[in-house]
């Protein structure tokens, strides 16, 4: 029986976590290298972004444990690895850890066959841009305005109205004059 895994398009901040059922010498080579190259054939994905996936020997880091890479190296809360606690520990070969960027915003079914088992799908937490403080520097404001320059019809109308009221003049004064 195979089980899917579907990924929307456009996902973000998801780690998926899979065991890997293959024996650890058909990938102690790819596991060492600690590259995704084996990811995207492992998940069938051809386009898999290798830099956002990783396959690890689970011995390799068992001073540290899994589910402490997972929070200290993909800054995973540990309230989110809780319901999954058992099944992480219960790993043992090799684990393939794959971050949503490496699907690159597509959407993308995953067939869980005999060689992987989906563990955990977790979130993880990316910085905090938000701030409680204001920038108070002159170059942190928005630019002023530029003044509104007057269109070439405006300017056109205010010399056709000084010119009349010039000729006004000039023909009031030729008559006090003349008279």
């Amino acid at each position: 029986m195979t089980r899917t895994l579907d990924i929307p398009a456009g996902e973000r901040s998801k780690l998926h976590l899979f065991a890997l059922n293959t024996e650890p010498t058909e990938t102690d080579a790819d596991a060492t290298q600690k590259t995704g190259a084996p990811a995207a054939k492992l998940l069938n994905i051809p386009d898999l972004d290798a830099d956002y996936a990783e396959v690890i020997a689970v011995d390799d880091i068992a001073e540290l444990g899994l589910l402490q890479y997972l929070i200290d190296g993909y800054d995973i809360d540990p309230n989110d690895l809780r319901a999954h606690r058992t099944r992480i520990n219960a790993l043992e070969g090799h684990a393939l850890i794959v971050l949503s960027l490496a699907f690159q915003d597509q959407a993308h079914t995953i067939s869980l066959g005999p060689a992987l088992t989906h563990i955990a799908t977790l979130p993880t937490q990316g910085p905090d841009w938000s701030s409680d403080r204001s920038i108070e520097t002159q170059s942190a404001l928005p630019p002023a305005p530029a003044p509104k320059r007057p269109s070439n019809a405006a300017m056109m109308g205010r010399i056709a109205t000084y010119t009349l009221v010039l000729m006004f003049a000039l023909t009031g004064l030729m008559i006090w004059i003349a008279g």
